[in-house]
């Protein structure tokens, strides 16, 4: 069977649409090498599961932590990317090495991996897979998880990066591969000759919780709503859903974050609570599995997202796919992304304005008092998932792409 080689700059923890190509390659009989980059150690137990879990694949990591014994390879490499940075004003040809930091230790680890086909996953993966796949003669794909240009001001020193790397190495990969229509269509019109297909952030279905039970508790019990993500940030329009809730004190609403976050920083999010009667707990990072048990305990999701890029507006996160899978209504701001899949699926849940607070605070006032429509609108969207947006579809499109390259 050929062999499929996966790279990605991060954690396996930090990259689930890799980690269900894995499982996908490896249950449908492919080879798979996969190497990745550890620089958080709270992140690596995390990894090491993963691995544990999948003996008959090959996972390389290069370690780039804080610990003592890789200080050298931090500054080393922290020192050559400054460099490059610098240079890059002058001469574009110095953009690898400016934007990926680890591109020359990782191309010396992957280039031992003689595979069918290389995958990058995140933009800093793909001068890697491209290097690689032109030393031993072999195709090259990219998933695009991010529209990557559009995550920095269009003007500014990163974005110009992103953009010379983007212009040299898409038109010459195998198939792209996005994760939302609007990103796929972004990287369509830059790059006419590619194809993009769209792969969502979609889990399979033996992750899926039991389905919520539909019950009438009107008047009863806290209101519960859920976000998260890798880290609990202070950009991500949490703050709009704290502020409806100034104009719902006597309604008991418990909200839960989940991701990365200091101390200082809760504190911050703390401050927005002003009525006894709502509570703010916060979860650390978790195993996939454990994410989606969570959430099933939560009535509903929030996909907050201000859309302060373009990429921001475009991408379509795993949250909503999330959701879905643990029978979560959704509330969404509106987004292009967000807004044009909420009007598609329009039984799983609301949108509202980007700082819309008066909408927001309707919609949860109008799910408290009509908690029988809350529940139903959760059913719809556990049933969702459940009969359409997984994995178990998903990756058929995923597959078939694989097979048509190699």
């Amino acid at each position: 069977m050929s062999k499929i080689c996966l790279v990605t700059p991060g954690h396996l923890h930090s990259n689930p649409r890799l980690r269900k190509e894995v499982l996908a390659l490896k249950q449908t009989g492919y080879q798979v090498s996969v190497f990745a980059i550890q620089t958080l150690q709270e992140l690596i137990p995390f990894d090491h599961n993963f691995v544990e879990a999948n003996p008959e694949v090959e996972f390389h990591f290069l370690k780039a932590t804080k610990r003592t014994t890789w200080d050298y390879l931090r500054i080393k490499t922290n020192m050559r990317k400054r460099l490059y940075t610098m240079l890059f004003r002058w001469q574009k040809s110095f953009s690898i090495k400016a934007f990926a930091r680890f591109y020359v230790e990782q191309v010396r680890m992957v280039q031992t991996c003689k595979a069918d086909l290389y995958i990058a996953h995140n933009l800093a993966a793909l001068p890697v897979a491209a290097a690689v796949a032109r030393y031993h003669c072999k195709p090259f794909a990219f998933d695009a998880e991010d529209f990557h240009r559009g995550e920095f001001e269009a003007d500014s020193l990163e974005a110009h990066l992103i953009q010379f790397i983007e212009d040299k190495f898409i038109p010459k990969v195998a198939y792209l591969s996005a994760a939302s229509p609007l990103i796929a269509e972004a990287y369509q019109q830059l790059y006419s000759p590619v194809t993009p297909i769209v792969i969502n952030n979609v889990f399979a279905l033996d992750q899926q919780p039991p389905a919520p039970k539909v019950t009438n508790k009107k008047g009863h019990g806290s209101l519960k709503l859920f976000w998260f993500s890798q880290t609990v940030g202070t950009n991500r329009g949490i703050q709009d859903v704290l502020n409806a809730l100034k104009l719902l004190p006597d309604i008991p609403v418990q909200i839960g974050l989940l991701g990365s976050c200091d101390e200082s920083t809760q504190l911050y999010f703390q401050s927005f609570i002003q009525s006894p009667q709502h509570q703010l707990e916060f979860f650390s990072q978790c195993t996939e599995q454990e994410l989606i048990d969570l959430s099933a305990q939560y009535d509903i999701g929030l996909a907050t997202e201000p859309g302060f890029s373009s990429n921001n507006d475009k991408a379509l996160s795993n949250k909503i796919f999330t959701y879905l899978l643990a029978g979560n209504a959704i509330l969404a701001s509106n987004t292009n992304a967000q807004k044009h899949f909420m009007q598609f699926y329009s039984n799983i849940g609301a949108s509202y304005p980007i700082g819309g607070l008066e909408e927001i605070a309707k919609y949860l006032r109008n799910w408290w008092a009509h908690y029988d429509e809350l529940q139903n609108i959760r059913q719809a969207a556990w049933t969702l998932a459940r009969q359409e947006l997984n994995w178990d579809k998903e990756q058929i499109c995923f597959l078939d792409v694989i097979k048509r390259t190699i």
